[in-house]
């Protein structure tokens, strides 16, 4: 039997009956018999080369070296592979497994049907090699941002969709992940130009989509498949060109098609969490009455909010399809792994070391909003309504879908960066040794002083713009920074790393010692910071915010500000009330 034709039962039956060794001698068999058949073939490969490549795919979803696919790949006559096309494979066994071979490019025919093509133009070798190599460059270098920077030199017409879909995938290096990355960057390229050429952009959202369809069912290594960021992004091009055309009715037809695979997948993710969800919501309208279908205005409970929550906990903008609020600091956005621990309205005892009196309930934002019958999308399988998200000690703006539509909407703006989000953030005066960050912005930070920070976080590409506000005291910098790309802890690190100056109250950048550097080099704390003890080196009031926390994670970092102009937010969250008393006080130490 062909290796292209294993049905699913043979394939669970090789990895769940056969050693792994057995699993590979028979499946290099099946792979070089088949090549006679590949040879026979070879005229019809070389115009369609999804056929030789399902071999190469059966050795893959067996989980084995690919050695029986690179020998195909050897003697398949015209049909050569390229490394691209073998993730598993290290770089060595794939220079010795193609050498002599010519190298297999997914834009390319075989040399067979060039002469065939190039009557008709379609043939464009050079023209696939540069566009792969510019993706892989733009990708290496900024990540999607780069990526999406790049889009409007390939959009509308310059490059067919396959060729960019193909392209993306060549560039990513066979690897599913950064492909998708890349088409995904693609797809945002066509939401910012559905925003000035409707028709234009619609139209290629929509050949990406389906190329990347056609792609995905034939099985290829390296094509990934399309993810929650992909339906939100395609949605937001056709959403967008429905609003700019006069043609509302096509478009919406296209946005609400891709909405429902969108809500599909969210469901398939999420399993019985969202239905459990969606089952406590409708119990608890039904039980109050409230509202049609038992929902609320957030604004209409916001009493309720700080009554249980604190002050800190504020309604900063609503409408019918989303809010904004500013999170208090020691409140999680949602909990990934759901526990007992968050539950609202549970009578629970926790007993610490030392101590066995009661502690409060770890609820999240996601806990709160629906306890009190605020509606949220579904279309995130971890959080109902989450969006973005901000980390646990940090307070301030963060925005929250309440419909599906909203949600995508809101998706695509944050990937093609068209949320402004700044933060205030309090910094020690006195700077830290630091090896990536600038020395002259680490030396001569002043009162006024402003800068930009271009610092990988996470291996990703990140950068951010910062400006001193002013000297608070004689021992602390208040810094506002605005975050051009949205990397996790970019802030923190930028601000540790990068102006050698980490938060004040951070427990993982926040080294105050040799000792305490080593300890905290790999995100862990220190033995201080679990005690909960703010070190003898840190100003009283800070020291003060920490020993009064009551056990929850508080730092001093701030997300005061949040703008969405394409969908008219545009809000500022006030500073928390033990921030503001901190700043008195750290001023009137310098009084004294």
């Amino acid at each position: 039997r062909q290796p292209s034709k294993l049905s699913s039962y043979d394939h669970h039956h090789f990895r769940a009956e056969m050693p792994k060794r057995r699993r590979f001698l028979i499946v290099s068999t099946m792979c070089i018999a088949a090549a006679a058949a590949t040879r026979r073939v070879a005229s019809a490969a070389a115009a369609s080369w999804s056929r030789p490549v399902s071999i190469a795919a059966t050795a893959s979803r067996c989980s084995v070296p690919c050695s029986a696919a690179f020998a195909v790949a050897r003697c398949s006559g015209p049909v050569a592979f390229g490394t691209a096309a073998f993730p598993r494979a290290s770089a060595s066994a794939k220079a010795e497994a193609l050498r002599g071979a010519p190298r297999f490019d997914f834009l390319r025919r075989s040399s067979t049907s060039t002469s065939a093509s190039s009557d008709t133009g379609i043939e464009k070798d050079d023209d696939a090699s540069s566009l792969s190599g510019a993706l892989r460059d733009a990708y290496r270098e900024g990540d999607t941002d780069a990526v999406l920077a790049l889009v409007p030199d390939l959009l509308p017409a310059k490059h067919s969709a396959r060729e960019l879909v193909l392209a993306s995938i060549d560039a990513a290096g066979g690897r599913s992940g950064p492909a998708a990355s890349i088409m995904n960057a693609l797809l945002g390229g066509c939401v910012v130009l559905s925003k000035t050429d409707a028709d234009s952009g619609a139209a290629t959202a929509r050949e990406l989509l389906s190329e990347w369809d056609e792609l995905e069912e034939e099985e290829i290594i390296g094509v990934p498949t399309p993810d929650l960021v992909t339906y939100c992004l395609a949605y937001s091009a056709f959403d967008a060109a429905a609003a700019e055309s006069g043609d509302e009715e096509a478009f919406d037809s296209m946005a609400e098609d891709v909405l429902d695979r969108a809500r599909r997948l969210a469901k398939k993710q999420g399993g019985s969490k969202i239905r459990k969800a969606a089952n406590a919501a409708r119990r608890r309208g039904q039980a109050s009455g409230a509202g049609a279908g038992g929902v609320v205005n957030a604004a209409d409970v916001a009493d309720d909010l700080a009554a249980q929550y604190g002050d800190d906990l504020r309604v900063l903008y609503e409408d019918n399809h989303l809010l904004v609020v500013s999170k208090p600091s020691g409140m999680v956005c949602f909990h990934k792994h759901k526990t007992n621990a968050g539950k609202v309205g549970r009578k629970k005892k926790r007993k610490k070391k030392g101590d066995g009196g009661d502690t409060a309930p770890d609820v999240s934002l996601e806990d709160a909003l629906a306890s009190l019958r605020v509606p949220l999308s579904n279309l995130n399988p971890d959080g109902r309504g989450i969006v973005h998200r901000i980390d646990r000690g940090t307070s301030g703006c963060i925005a929250m879908a309440k419909t599906d539509e909203a949600h995508a909407r809101l998706v695509a703006e944050f990937f093609t960066r068209g949320a402004r989000k700044t933060y205030d953030a309090l910094v020690p005066a006195d700077p830290m040794a630091s090896e990536k960050g600038s020395a002259d912005m680490i030396d001569n930070m002043n009162e006024g002083s402003s800068g930009e920070i271009v610092l990988p976080v996470g291996g990703k590409a990140a950068r951010s713009i910062y400006e001193v506000r002013r000297k608070v005291g004689d021992v602390a910098f208040l810094l506002s920074l605005e975050t051009k790309t949205g990397r996790k802890h970019q802030v923190r690190v930028h601000c540790a790393e990068g102006l050698g100056r980490p938060l004040f109250l951070d427990p993982v950048y926040a080294v105050k010692s040799k000792a305490d550097k080593n300890r905290g080099a790999k995100g862990k704390k220190s033995k201080k910071a679990k005690d909960g003890n703010p070190g003898e080196d840190l100003p009283s009031p800070i020291a003060d915010v920490a020993l009064t926390s009551g056990g929850k994670q508080r730092f001093f970092l701030h997300a005061s500000s949040l703008s969405i102009p394409r969908i008219g937010v545009d809000v500022t969250a006030p500073l928390p009330s033990w921030w503001e008393d901190a700043l008195l006080r750290l001023d009137a130490l310098d009084c004294q």
